[in-house]
């Protein structure tokens, strides 16, 4: 009996398999395993605000900057000694000395009237005052004192200036002028008796042996005397005592000479040669001016009066003309300097002589 029941126990081991617990159909597809669930996300920490950023202080106005000082000009370099070349010969006059300078501008025009006050008229006769030059034509009327009774009216001398052009002028000049008994005129050039010989600054060739004052005569009606217009100047400042010179500086250089009121005609001292090979008026006239400049050429006027006094020893020089006012010179003492409209009185005198 005990063999038995081990045996029923070894078939119940062997020959039937053990139920299983729970057993599935075959069929029956697998249950997927249930995921993990996923872990949730921890929440994203909120961001800090940005804190307002405080407004920037506005910034302080900057100080203007004081203007710079302006530099001063650079002194110009002396020349090196040893370099240029020395002139054999001794040392040059004051009148060829300085060095050139720049060329100046071209002198602005005048106007037509100047602010010469108008006289109530003086005693009689009255004349008319025309005094033509190289740049300029002027005139006034003037009393027998020689008083000017009007404004001097200037206008430009015509380029080229021959005698038709020049009369063309006085016929528009002369109508504008106030009563007057006689005319004196000025001209830049030998006159004889009215008669032109030289122009030198107007051209000879053109105006040589012109009746010039018969032809003033025609356009004003009245007598009518023509001198050098330095000439007829020199009469309107000249004291009549001894002996004294004038030059007018202007388009050229003009000169009277003068003892005890007497004139010495024509002199002309302007086209005499001074130094190397030109002549007084090639040294100081309106063109040496305008290309060296009021500096050298002041010193050039002051050379040729110091030249002229020791061979005419006057008792007085008289300076006139329209560049006299332009001289940066300190005159000495027997030297005068007169205006235009000084020399015109000079119309007057002519007539006693």
């Amino acid at each position: 009996m005990a063999k038995k029941d081990k045996k029923q126990r070894g078939k119940d081991k062997k020959g039937e398999p053990k139920q299983a617990a729970e057993s599935k159909p075959a069929d029956a597809p697998e249950e997927a395993k249930p995921k993990k669930e996923a872990k949730p996300k921890k929440e994203a920490k909120p961001k800090k605000e940005a804190k307002p950023k405080k407004p920037k202080k506005p910034k302080k106005p900057k100080k203007p900057k004081k203007p710079k000082k302006p530099k001063k000009p650079k002194k110009e370099a002396k020349p090196k000694k040893g370099k240029s070349a020395k002139p054999k010969k001794g040392k040059k006059s004051a009148l060829e000395s300085a060095p050139e300078s720049e060329p100046e501008s071209a002198p602005e025009s005048e106007p037509a009237l100047d602010e010469t006050p108008a006289a109530e008229p003086g005693p009689g006769p009255y004349t008319l005052a025309i005094d033509i030059g190289g740049t300029g034509t002027k005139m006034l009327t003037i009393d027998a004192n020689g008083v000017p009774l009007t404004e001097r009216h200037r206008e430009l001398t015509p380029q080229p200036c021959t005698p038709e052009a020049l009369l063309a002028l006085l016929e528009t000049m002369v109508p504008e002028q106030p009563p007057y008994d006689r005319v004196s005129v000025g001209f830049p050039g030998v006159v004889k008796r009215g008669v032109v010989k030289t122009a030198p600054n107007l051209g000879t060739k053109a105006w040589a042996d012109t009746d010039l004052g018969g032809a003033i005569e025609k356009i004003t009606g009245k007598p009518t005397r023509v001198a050098n217009d330095a000439e007829l100047q020199g009469y309107g400042v000249i004291q009549g005592e001894g002996v004294e010179l004038v030059l007018t500086l202007g388009t050229g250089l003009g000169t009277a000479l003068y003892t005890d009121g007497r004139l010495v005609p024509n002199l002309e001292l302007g086209h005499h040669p001074l130094t190397a090979g030109k002549t007084y008026e090639q040294l100081v006239c309106n063109a040496e001016l305008q290309k060296i400049g009021k500096k050298k050429w002041s010193v050039r006027v002051g050379a040729v009066i110091k030249q002229l006094a020791p061979i005419f020893n006057y008792d007085k020089l008289y300076l006139g003309g329209g560049n006299t006012k332009k001289l940066g010179l300190k005159l000495p003492s027997d030297v005068e300097a007169f205006t235009n409209v000084e020399g015109l009185a000079g119309g007057v005198r002519l007539w006693a002589h």
